[in-house]
């Protein structure tokens, strides 16, 4: 039971990792962009998209923080959720969670 309980997490925590590895992918391009953006304007004394890439940057900062603690609260009320499961809903689950990675190949 407990060894189904832990590979059940890892493959819960797989799934919602990938999912969140490429929003902050798309965040972490964005922030580098702004770099360039803050570091040209400002070399190039056009000190207002200097400045507003910095604030752009420090968005990207707060918005990747909060994705990060919000994925970490969802990790673990799933956590939590999957070690309230009965022996049925834990092969139900593991059924599932064995189709869904089947269709994702």
């Amino acid at each position: 039971m407990a060894k189904e309980q832990e590979k059940l997490r890892f493959q819960l925590f797989d799934s919602q990792e990938s999912s969140v590895m490429f929003l902050l992918a798309g965040l972490i391009l964005g922030f580098l962009s702004n770099i360039i953006v803050a570091v040209a304007g400002i070399k190039e004394g056009d000190y207002f998209w200097g400045y507003f890439a910095l604030v752009g940057i420090v968005i990207l900062i707060a918005f990747f923080i909060f994705i990060l603690k919000k994925s970490r609260q969802e990790s673990e009320l799933a956590l939590k959720n999957l070690q309230t499961f009965s022996k049925e809903e834990m092969d139900q689950l593991n059924t599932e969670l064995n189709l869904m990675s089947l269709k994702d190949v």
